[in-house]
């Protein structure tokens, strides 16, 4: 009898756990919808356009070497990640929809194993002052203005971090910008700037004009799930 009763209690205390863990995922994404929802968009983005072994932070399900799963299977959990107004509900069991193992372990991490990213929203008609900050004489246009800025620099542990440093300090600016894809934008936010997310011969490249900088960026697809939009242009900045 005692045996039983001790399986019963482990069985309560491991429900309880997970359940309490579902909240706090619950609890991240309501402090933030937007930055879950951009938190998802750029490991998506990264993980369709980049070799798992280049994707740093990755999932569990992926840095493991014993459990290591393949490109295609794991763009098929991906692909199972609900879109942000659905996703509360579904994180509920009682909602009566349930997330495969993969895709709850995915959005586990996404949730609570990585910072927040820092979003600066801007305001109808505040882009173009920011815009002309760096280079007021600039008579260039940006369309569409942008939603929202996100504001990137250098992790101190990138080894670009000290050539970017090193080359705006012959400018003749306090800002410094560089045209990026984003499919390396999740790598560079966590890590810093990385050699095979530029282009050429791998060389830095800046500009002292952010308009400039903006217009030559390409625009690219991202998760088509996103509230954010799809449609992202990178630009990073010092």
């Amino acid at each position: 009898m005692f045996v039983r009763i001790l399986g019963r209690d482990t069985n309560r205390i491991n429900r309880q756990a997970q359940e309490q863990e579902r909240e706090q995922i619950i609890k991240s994404i309501r402090n933030d919808l937007k930055a879950m929802d951009l938190k998802i968009s750029l490991y998506v983005a990264a993980c369709g356009a980049l070799p798992l072994n280049d994707i740093h932070p990755s999932p569990p399900a992926i840095s493991s070497e014993s459990n290591r799963i393949e490109n295609a299977s794991l763009l098929s959990v991906n692909d199972s990640i609900p879109p942000p107004e659905s996703l509360l509900a579904m994180l509920k069991p009682r909602e009566g929809q349930v997330l495969s193992a993969r895709t709850y372990s995915v959005l586990k991490w996404l949730a609570l194993g990585l910072k927040e990213p820092k979003i600066s929203y801007v305001e109808p008609g505040t882009s173009q002052s920011i815009l002309t900050l760096p280079s007021p004489d600039s008579q260039m246009s940006i369309e569409p203005e942008p939603e929202a800025i996100f504001s990137l620099k250098p992790h101190t542990l990138s080894t670009l971090g000290q050539e970017w440093s090193s080359r705006t300090c012959y400018e003749d600016t306090i800002f410094a910008f560089l045209p990026c894809k984003v499919e390396y934008l999740h790598c560079l936010i966590y890590r810093g700037l990385i050699s095979n997310a530029l282009d050429g011969d791998g060389s830095l490249l800046l500009y002292t004009d952010l308009k400039h900088c903006v217009n030559i960026a390409s625009s690219e697809w991202t998760w088509g799930k996103s509230l954010l939009g799809v449609n992202i242009k990178v630009d990073c900045y010092s």
